[in-house]
């Protein structure tokens, strides 16, 4: 079994660090489906994909993986290995990251009041979102894959967890 199932594994044996997952996943989902204009709750409960729109769909649930996998592990290493705020800051740095990036003022209608208040710059910076949204979430997701490998790193030199013998 290699260090990556070893660590999942014991970080989510532990069912509070599995339910905070599992409500940060959902609630990034909801959240960035609902701004990207891909779930509907008036007047009826909507949920439609355009063909065009799949990398974006995809994009969006590889973000609220990354980040509910990344925060639960950040949550196990501040409770069980006690470790400093400095090396928890990545942890941290690259949950916020990804759910930062994956939200994008532009895709909903607080990108045009935005828009409207600040005028030409405001234009321009939701123009610049909304050419770049792959770009942006592909950096996010390198970002928070970067931050799982450490962090994996990390805890597998720090809690020496012992292989397992497939034998016993």
């Amino acid at each position: 079994m290699n260090k990556h199932t070893q660590v999942i594994r014991l970080v989510f044996s532990n069912i509070s660090y599995l339910v905070l997952s599992g409500i940060i996943f959902t609630s990034m989902l909801i959240l960035l489906l609902y701004a990207r204009g891909f779930l509907f709750f008036e007047p009826f409960l909507i949920f439609d994909i355009p063909n065009d729109m799949m990398p974006s769909f995809i994009s969006i649930l590889v973000v609220s993986l990354l980040t509910s996998i990344v925060t639960g592990i950040s949550v196990f290493q501040i409770g069980m290995i006690k470790t400093n705020s400095k090396k928890i800051g990545s942890g941290i740095f690259g949950s916020v990251l990804g759910a930062g990036s994956g939200i994008c003022t532009s895709c909903s209608t607080v990108g045009f009041s935005i828009a409207s208040s600040f005028g030409i710059a405001g234009t321009t910076a939701i123009s610049f979102l909304n050419d770049y949204e792959i770009p942006i979430r592909i950096a996010a997701i390198g970002v928070l894959g970067i931050t799982y490998f450490s962090m994996i790193k990390r805890i597998t030199t720090e809690c020496k967890i012992p292989p397992k013998n497939n034998n016993q």
